[in-house]
This record gives C-alpha cells, sequence and structure tokens, in this order.
C-alpha cells in the first residue's frame, strides 16, 4: 500500500470534508440574497440627512466605508457599502432630494432613484447557479462522511493486522 491510499483517510478528513463545508455555507449565504424585487422593502421619501461612515454592516465582522441615507419621517437607516455604488449617487445625492429605495429588512439598500434618475439598478445572480453549488456541497460531505465510516476500520487497523 503506497503512501497516496494510507493518506486517503486523513485527506478526506481534513480537506475534502472542510471543502464540502465551505461550498455549502458559501452557496447558503448567497441564497440569502434577494432574487428579485419583489421581496425587497419599497420606500418612497425626501432625504433628510446623508453620511459616510466607517461602521459594521449587519452580519458583517468587519468595518466598511458605508453610505448611510435617512429618509424624512422613517426610523430606518438605509446604508450600503460604498465601493458598490456609482460616483454620481456619492457627489449628487443631496439633503432634500426625492428618493425612492428598495431595501431589505436590515434597511441594505439594493435599488435606488434620486430625483427620478435611477442610480443603482438592482443586478439579480443566477439562483440556479447557487443552488448547484449548493447541491454540489452537501453531496461532498454526504460522500465525504460516508467514506469516513466505511473506511475506518481500515485506518485503525495495525500493519500486522493487514498482513493477516
Amino acid at each position: 500500500m503506497g503512501f497516496f491510499d494510507k493518506t486517503l483517510y486523513l485527506r478526506t478528513f481534513f480537506i475534502i470534508l472542510p471543502i464540502g463545508i465551505a461550498i455549502t455555507y458559501a452557496s447558503y449565504k448567497a441564497l440569502r440574497i434577494p432574487s428579485g424585487l419583489d421581496g425587497l422593502n419599497y420606500n418612497k421619501g425626501v432625504i433628510s440627512h446623508i453620511e459616510v461612515k466607517n461602521d459594521f454592516e449587519p452580519g458583517n465582522k468587519t468595518k466598511q466605508e458605508l453610505l448611510v441615507l435617512y429618509i424624512a419621517n422613517d426610523n430606518t437607516q438605509y446604508f450600503r457599502d460604498v465601493n458598490y455604488l456609482p460616483d454620481s449617487l456619492i457627489n449628487n445625492a443631496i439633503k432634500g432630494d426625492s428618493i425612492e429605495v428598495w431595501s431589505n429588512n436590515s434597511g441594505r439598500f439594493w435599488q435606488l432613484k434620486v430625483n427620478g434618475q435611477m442610480l443603482l439598478k438592482y443586478k439579480s445572480g443566477s439562483v440556479l447557479w447557487f443552488y448547484g453549488l449548493f447541491l454540489f456541497g452537501v453531496a461532498t460531505i454526504v460522500l465525504a462522511v460516508y467514506y469516513l465510516i466505511k473506511s475506518m476500520r481500515d485506518y485503525l487497523k495495525t500493519d500486522q493486522e493487514k498482513e493477516d
């Protein structure tokens, strides 16, 4: 039995299984992104305050530079990472402009109109791609666990028992 065969069990446990878990987790997180404007909250009003600040986005553990919009008569803070916004939005949106915003429940906006002009258009990702990745990750986990259970006795046998 060669080195490749002897280390197959360990490679499955330390490489294949974690890859399956990572793919499943990443695709699960991607599936939580709204697939259309139907799942988003719509709000319309006038910008009462606008600011750019370094802060944590809900559900994210790293600080980001966020554009935060406040609409008059609305307590929600609408925000988005500045890196994903066009310069025209950051430079041209001012207090008193009329605004239409499509956001998720946490306030992150996905589509934005300022003074009737579409400044941020929602782009939907291919949901089937993420479902495929999710199923691939689950299949990888299942096959890795099956192999680990099936081959545990072979791995734990001593060299003397293998010769018998």
